[in-house]
């Protein structure tokens, strides 16, 4: 293996990126966008800029992997919750109910940096076209398992609508505080 791959089978590295992400992601939530610099997280965790570098290459690299992780760890809470549900009915509504509880986390920060930036940043605008994507499919087969007797149009326009219905509560998270959890 070369690289960067190498790092995914040694413990030490993946306890670095976990490291690194963690820092990343407390000062996304404290400091901003701009207040995240690649050289001042290094010094934060006692590692070179090089070191940081290693496992992402830039600040977007950086960004990408932390919203990768958000939504991955976003969808599972949802989709646990909609697993949970005995009718189709009742999953939207757990769907709904779950997705509300992140508007009581500090993560919630890390949604309205992206969203804020994504109209003046490509990255930024293509992490959040493919992160909706992978959630929007997630929905496609959950709703499968709940409605099977639904052909595959609806099943697809029923999850683009809780998708856009979701994506709507998002955009309006940007017009609130939030709240000092």
């Amino acid at each position: 293996m070369k690289g960067r791959q190498k790092y995914l089978i040694n413990s030490k590295g993946i306890i670095r990126r976990r490291e690194i992400l963690e820092a990343a992601k407390k000062c996304l939530i404290d400091k901003g966008l701009n207040g995240l610099i690649l050289r001042e997280l290094g010094k934060e965790l006692n590692i070179t800029h090089g070191n940081v570098a290693y496992y992402f290459p830039t600040k977007n690299a950086l960004i990408k992997a932390i919203f990768d992780e958000a939504v991955q760890k976003y969808t599972e809470g949802i989709l646990s919750a909609v697993r949970k549900s005995s009718s189709l009915e009742d999953a939207l509504s757990s769907l709904i109910e779950e997705s509300f509880s992140v508007n009581e986390k500090k993560e919630r920060v890390l949604w309205l940096i992206l969203i804020g930036s994504a109209s003046n940043n490509p990255d930024f605008s293509d992490i959040l076209k493919r992160e909706n994507s992978f959630y929007e499919v997630s929905l496609v087969k959950e709703i499968k398992l709940l409605a099977p007797h639904l052909d595959e149009a609806r099943i697809n326009y029923i999850a683009k609508i809780v998708r856009t219905l979701l994506d709507g509560m998002a955009i309006e998270l940007i017009y609130e505080k939030p709240s000092s959890t």
